[in-house]
């Protein structure tokens, strides 16, 4: 695997649409599986490997007892994806489970949503897209145990820096013609992992995303066959999980190797975060369910990938609201409490691959302490703010404690001097689950 080879994928927010997991036949779970390699009236968007992922993930339902509609290319169109979900209405059963991927190109509408483009997208217009509310709804009157929804794309909206890494393609479409919608989205407001904006009414399906809403999504040659970085280690996990694993189990596991492989500049995203704690894909209705166990942090690496996001609880953001930020240029963070006290460590991933601790600055348990409907200034001394001295990408996490023995735990675990990728992994927090109350995180770029 060389990774000079990686290829940037970009599908935008909109592309998010809910994924279910549903039976097939009259016993069987279903799903509704697609991948657009081929764009014949889209100029230069041929991809390579949105088919492979495709039946890579059809072929792992099936394994799992499902039912999968395969669409590949000219039979991923509009019409067709649309119509397939909508003959799902009478295939699916109440007590059964379903799951839509899709892989593909991205562009924006008009309106500067994100969209999905199928096989028959056009350069010049945008009625043959698949908006997300088009999708969203045609997969929410599925009748279904559960819904979720697994896709392989980001939602930068054209944010497609390479960071030092050579781009062949992207996901992510600008078209040529004006009218058919702008080909930039101001992504300013959009700089936290929380994806509420993608989500929308989200407790209907869970969302498991390749990416942020401000960073792209890559796809490099896995032994010699071209397949997406997030798909790759996401089946892996699918194909060697017990049948009691949950989404925040799976969700903490690929996003660290994912984000490890390409080098923090990808960070998949679990939403909304209360399916955490519940099976992957679901329980069937009816069936004798397996108490899931949540697996305890390991280590503090695990503790950086925790992904329980809740705006209303723990909101991060930085001054200015910027994704991108020259050497230098200052800036600070503000972590918005909600309506419930605790303990907040915030970590800073830099771009020379270290994690650093931000907060509490003394390391101290008690300085960490912060009250409900509250804003926590970072750096606290007013007269400070934070600048970067070298390009690259920064990813900072909120972690929100309930518990002062979960955060003490942590921060005496912390190392001063700033913890390697192999160092987090090598440094246990606890033998018991400890688990934060909210999670909340940025990815930003630093140029020159």
């Amino acid at each position: 695997m060389t990774k000079a080879r990686i290829l940037w994928r970009t599908i935008p927010a909109l592309t998010l649409l809910s994924l279910s997991l549903c039976a097939s036949n009259a016993f069987a779970d279903k799903a509704v599986v697609a991948g657009v390699n081929e764009y014949p009236k889209l100029h230069g968007a041929t991809l390579g490997g949105c088919v492979n992922d495709a039946k890579n993930i059809a072929d792992a339902l099936k394994e799992k007892g499902f039912e999968v509609t395969l669409l590949t290319n000219e039979e991923a169109t509009q019409k067709g994806i649309l119509g397939t979900l909508t003959n799902m209405k009478k295939m699916c059963k109440p007590s059964e489970r379903f799951v839509f991927y899709f892989a593909g190109h991205g562009a924006l509408a008009p309106d500067g949503s994100s969209v999905l483009l199928p096989n028959d997208a056009n350069d010049g217009a945008s009625d043959s897209d698949l908006t997300r509310e088009a999708v969203y709804n045609a997969i929410t009157a599925i009748p279904a145990a559960s819904r979720s929804v697994l896709l392989d794309s980001c939602f930068s909206g054209g944010l497609t820096k390479s960071l030092g890494r050579k781009v062949k393609k992207t996901r992510f479409y600008l078209r040529g013609n004006p009218k058919a919608g702008p080909t930039k989205r101001d992504l300013q407001a959009n700089g936290s992992d929380n994806n509420a904006h993608i989500a929308g009414s989200g407790a209907a399906a869970c969302y498991f995303t390749a990416s942020l809403g401000n960073q792209t999504s890559g796809e490099d040659d896995f032994e010699g066959v071209r397949d997406g970085v997030f798909t790759h280690f996401l089946l892996t996990k699918i194909k060697g999980m017990g049948a009691g694993a949950t989404w925040g189990e799976v969700q903490k596991e690929v996003t660290g190797q994912v984000a490890d492989y390409m080098d923090q500049t990808q960070t998949p995203k679990l939403s909304p975060s209360t399916f955490c704690d519940l099976p992957i894909f679901g329980e069937k209705k009816g069936a004798v369910p397996e108490p899931p166990t949540p697996a305890p942090h390991e280590n503090l690496w695990e503790a950086f990938n925790e992904d329980r996001s809740d705006a209303s609880l723990l909101e991060l953001i930085m001054r200015p609201n910027k994704t991108v930020v020259k050497i230098k240029e200052q800036f600070l963070f503000e972590a918005r409490i909600g309506g419930q006290s605790g303990f907040l460590v915030l970590l800073d991933r830099d771009v020379d691959g270290k994690v650093y601790l931000l907060y509490p600055n003394s390391g101290n348990v008690e300085d960490s302490k912060v009250e409900a409907n509250s804003t926590v200034r970072l750096p606290a001394n007013i007269s400070s703010k934070y600048d970067a001295d070298t390009a690259g990408q920064e990813r900072v996490k909120a972690i929100l404690f309930s518990s002062e023995d979960a955060a003490k735990k942590l921060l005496n675990a912390f190392p001063k001097e700033g913890a390697t990728m192999r160092r987090l992994r090598e440094t246990p927090i606890s033998a018991s689950p400890q688990k934060p109350v909210v999670t909340a995180g940025l990815v930003f770029s630093v140029e020159k």
